[in-house]
């Protein structure tokens, strides 16, 4: 029997272009309807049987989101907040994510484009959430879970400190 893996490369979560007018977060009366959460803002659920890129599959068990900030100085923090939904079921809550800020650039020549080094998770999910390298370490810091069950991945930004410009999640699945 040989071990195998099925990867992906990055491909864009959800951004908010403009920090000071966060994504509005589901509401309790019309936001959690049967199917495919609804478009909010421009945001779309990733729909996990249609992904696309250097590695396409159909089986997806883990996410791992990344992120970064354009206006950003070290230290500002962003709110996300990430929901899961299964086939002909509601969007539930996975986790909501603290991200912090650091100092490592996308772009070199770029200072205020920045990823985030932190993030402190509060998790709704039933299965471990891991947050790799996320210790204030000024690197590259991740947030992995796994997916098994859902067909559909939301991500909302709610909420910042120190107002960066936009803030972009990446994610892989794998």
């Amino acid at each position: 029997m040989d071990l195998t893996t099925g990867l992906s490369s990055y491909k864009a979560f959800h951004t908010v272009a403009a920090t000071s007018t966060p994504d509005v977060d589901l509401a309790v009366a019309t936001d959690f309807t049967i199917g495919r959460p609804a478009t909010l803002a421009g945001v779309e659920a990733v729909d996990l049987h249609t992904l696309d890129g250097a590695g396409k599959h159909l089986k997806v068990n883990n996410f791992s989101i990344i992120v970064y900030a354009t206006g950003a100085v070290d230290g500002d923090t962003v709110t996300e907040k990430i929901y899961g939904g299964a086939e002909a079921g509601p969007p539930q809550l996975i986790a909501s994510v603290v991200w912090t800020i650091g100092t490592a650039r996308p772009v070199a020549a770029t200072a205020t484009t920045l990823w985030a080094d932190t993030a402190v998770v509060t998790s709704s999910h039933m299965k471990t959430i891991t947050v790799a390298d996320g210790a204030g370490s000024n690197r590259v810091c991740s947030v992995t879970f796994d997916l098994t069950g859902y067909r559909y991945v939301l991500g909302l930004w709610t909420a910042d400190t120190g107002d960066p410009t936009s803030v972009y999640a990446l994610y892989r699945s794998f």
